[in-house]
Protein backbone atom coordinates (compact mmCIF):
# COMPACT_ATOMS: atom_id res chain seq x y z
CA UNK A 1 0.00 0.00 0.00
CA UNK A 2 0.87 3.59 -0.32
CA UNK A 3 2.68 5.23 2.38
CA UNK A 4 0.46 8.36 1.86
CA UNK A 5 -3.29 7.94 2.98
CA UNK A 6 -5.37 9.90 -0.22
CA UNK A 7 -8.72 11.66 0.30
CA UNK A 8 -11.03 10.79 -2.98
CA UNK A 9 -14.38 11.39 -3.88
CA UNK A 10 -16.49 10.06 -6.72
CA UNK A 11 -19.60 12.12 -8.19
CA UNK A 12 -21.86 11.97 -11.14
CA UNK A 13 -21.88 15.74 -11.99
CA UNK A 14 -24.96 14.76 -14.79
CA UNK A 15 -22.87 16.92 -16.93
CA UNK A 16 -23.51 20.15 -15.17
CA UNK A 17 -21.55 23.07 -15.16
CA UNK A 18 -22.15 24.40 -12.03
CA UNK A 19 -22.00 20.97 -9.95
CA UNK A 20 -18.45 20.43 -11.28
CA UNK A 21 -17.81 23.58 -9.84
CA UNK A 22 -18.85 23.56 -6.82
CA UNK A 23 -17.53 19.32 -6.27
CA UNK A 24 -14.20 21.31 -7.06
CA UNK A 25 -14.55 24.15 -4.34
CA UNK A 26 -15.77 21.54 -2.27
CA UNK A 27 -12.81 19.21 -2.37
CA UNK A 28 -10.36 22.45 -1.89
CA UNK A 29 -12.33 23.04 1.74
CA UNK A 30 -12.05 19.37 2.49
CA UNK A 31 -7.82 18.49 1.03
CA UNK A 32 -9.17 15.77 -1.48
CA UNK A 33 -6.41 14.92 -3.63
CA UNK A 34 -8.23 12.85 -5.97
CA UNK A 35 -12.02 13.78 -7.65
CA UNK A 36 -13.29 10.54 -10.01
CA UNK A 37 -16.23 12.08 -12.21
CA UNK A 38 -18.65 10.94 -14.36
CA UNK A 39 -21.04 12.26 -16.89
CA UNK A 40 -18.34 15.34 -16.46
CA UNK A 41 -18.96 18.97 -18.11
CA UNK A 42 -17.14 19.30 -20.90
CA UNK A 43 -16.51 21.68 -23.83
CA UNK A 44 -15.97 20.74 -27.08
CA UNK A 45 -14.53 22.75 -30.10
CA UNK A 46 -16.79 23.05 -32.61
CA UNK A 47 -14.17 22.39 -35.19
CA UNK A 48 -11.96 19.63 -33.48
CA UNK A 49 -15.03 18.24 -31.66
CA UNK A 50 -14.32 15.97 -28.93
CA UNK A 51 -10.68 15.58 -29.77
CA UNK A 52 -9.20 18.64 -28.15
CA UNK A 53 -12.33 18.51 -25.26
CA UNK A 54 -11.19 19.91 -21.97
CA UNK A 55 -13.35 20.41 -18.71
CA UNK A 56 -13.40 23.35 -15.75
CA UNK A 57 -9.64 24.41 -15.16
CA UNK A 58 -8.51 25.09 -11.33
CA UNK A 59 -5.90 26.32 -10.14
CA UNK A 60 -5.69 23.42 -7.40
CA UNK A 61 -6.09 20.88 -9.64
CA UNK A 62 -4.88 19.01 -12.67
CA UNK A 63 -7.83 17.83 -14.94
CA UNK A 64 -6.83 13.97 -16.69
CA UNK A 65 -10.13 13.27 -19.67
CA UNK A 66 -9.32 9.37 -20.77
CA UNK A 67 -6.91 8.80 -23.24
CA UNK A 68 -8.67 7.57 -26.18
CA UNK A 69 -8.43 8.71 -29.94
CA UNK A 70 -12.42 8.22 -30.40
CA UNK A 71 -13.96 11.44 -30.94
CA UNK A 72 -16.98 10.00 -28.64
CA UNK A 73 -17.80 12.46 -25.73
CA UNK A 74 -15.89 11.90 -22.49
CA UNK A 75 -18.12 10.17 -19.83
CA UNK A 76 -15.22 10.18 -17.22
CA UNK A 77 -13.09 12.77 -16.01
CA UNK A 78 -10.59 12.51 -13.36
CA UNK A 79 -8.71 15.68 -11.66
CA UNK A 80 -5.77 15.32 -9.49
CA UNK A 81 -4.78 17.56 -6.43
CA UNK A 82 -1.63 19.89 -7.92
CA UNK A 83 -0.64 18.99 -3.84
CA UNK A 84 0.04 15.52 -4.31
CA UNK A 85 2.87 14.06 -3.86
CA UNK A 86 2.49 10.81 -5.64
CA UNK A 87 2.98 9.99 -9.48
CA UNK A 88 0.03 9.28 -11.57
CA UNK A 89 0.23 6.96 -14.40
CA UNK A 90 -2.85 7.35 -16.95
CA UNK A 91 -3.56 3.75 -18.77
CA UNK A 92 -4.17 4.02 -22.10
CA UNK A 93 -7.83 2.05 -22.69
CA UNK A 94 -9.36 3.68 -25.76
CA UNK A 95 -12.53 3.89 -24.05
CA UNK A 96 -13.86 7.53 -23.01
CA UNK A 97 -16.13 6.01 -20.05
CA UNK A 98 -13.43 4.13 -18.52
CA UNK A 99 -10.17 5.73 -16.89
CA UNK A 100 -7.81 3.93 -15.43
CA UNK A 101 -4.94 5.34 -12.86
CA UNK A 102 -2.00 3.66 -11.49
CA UNK A 103 -0.40 5.96 -8.79
CA UNK A 104 2.91 5.17 -7.04
CA UNK A 105 4.51 6.61 -4.10
CA UNK A 106 8.11 7.54 -3.73
CA UNK A 107 9.16 3.79 -2.40
CA UNK A 108 7.11 2.47 -5.39
CA UNK A 109 4.47 1.38 -3.76
CA UNK A 110 1.66 1.56 -5.97
CA UNK A 111 -2.64 0.98 -6.57
CA UNK A 112 -4.63 1.07 -9.23
CA UNK A 113 -7.99 3.17 -9.66
CA UNK A 114 -9.99 2.81 -12.30
CA UNK A 115 -12.97 5.51 -12.76
CA UNK A 116 -16.04 4.12 -14.87
CA UNK A 117 -19.06 4.98 -16.18
CA UNK A 118 -21.40 1.56 -17.04
CA UNK A 119 -23.29 2.55 -20.77
CA UNK A 120 -23.80 1.03 -23.67
CA UNK A 121 -21.51 1.75 -26.45
CA UNK A 122 -22.66 2.25 -30.83
CA UNK A 123 -22.54 -1.71 -30.17
CA UNK A 124 -24.85 -2.14 -27.15
CA UNK A 125 -21.83 -3.45 -25.01
CA UNK A 126 -22.01 -2.12 -21.68
CA UNK A 127 -18.80 -0.13 -20.60
CA UNK A 128 -18.14 -3.09 -17.96
CA UNK A 129 -18.05 -5.58 -20.75
CA UNK A 130 -16.03 -3.83 -22.83
CA UNK A 131 -13.46 -2.31 -20.32
CA UNK A 132 -13.23 -3.89 -17.36
CA UNK A 133 -13.53 -7.76 -17.92
CA UNK A 134 -10.73 -7.33 -19.91
CA UNK A 135 -8.56 -5.00 -17.36
CA UNK A 136 -5.68 -6.82 -15.76
CA UNK A 137 -6.26 -5.61 -12.16
CA UNK A 138 -3.13 -4.74 -9.69
CA UNK A 139 -3.76 -6.59 -6.28
CA UNK A 140 -4.14 -2.84 -4.83
CA UNK A 141 -7.06 -1.55 -7.11
CA UNK A 142 -9.65 0.86 -6.61
CA UNK A 143 -13.08 0.53 -8.38
CA UNK A 144 -15.65 3.32 -8.59
CA UNK A 145 -17.77 4.74 -10.76
CA UNK A 146 -21.63 4.99 -11.96
CA UNK A 147 -22.54 1.46 -12.51
CA UNK A 148 -25.89 2.80 -13.93
CA UNK A 149 -27.74 -0.64 -12.01
CA UNK A 150 -31.10 -1.15 -11.09
CA UNK A 151 -32.34 -3.20 -9.42
CA UNK A 152 -35.97 -3.36 -7.06
CA UNK A 153 -33.60 -4.42 -4.01
CA UNK A 154 -32.41 -0.63 -3.75
CA UNK A 155 -35.20 1.32 -6.12
CA UNK A 156 -38.64 0.09 -5.52
CA UNK A 157 -39.62 2.07 -8.79
CA UNK A 158 -37.83 -0.03 -10.94
CA UNK A 159 -39.32 -2.62 -13.13
CA UNK A 160 -35.66 -3.37 -14.45
CA UNK A 161 -33.23 -6.21 -12.48
CA UNK A 162 -29.71 -5.06 -14.34
CA UNK A 163 -27.87 -2.37 -16.33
Amino acid sequence: MLDTPLRLIQANTNRGIQATESLLEYAVQKRVDILLIQEPWIFRDKETGYKDCRSINHPSFTALLPLHDDETRPRTLVYTSRLLQLQINPIRLDDPDCQTLEIRDSKGARIQVVNLYNEKDQQGVWTVERCLYNLPLLPNSLLVGDFNTRHQSWDPTSSNNGP
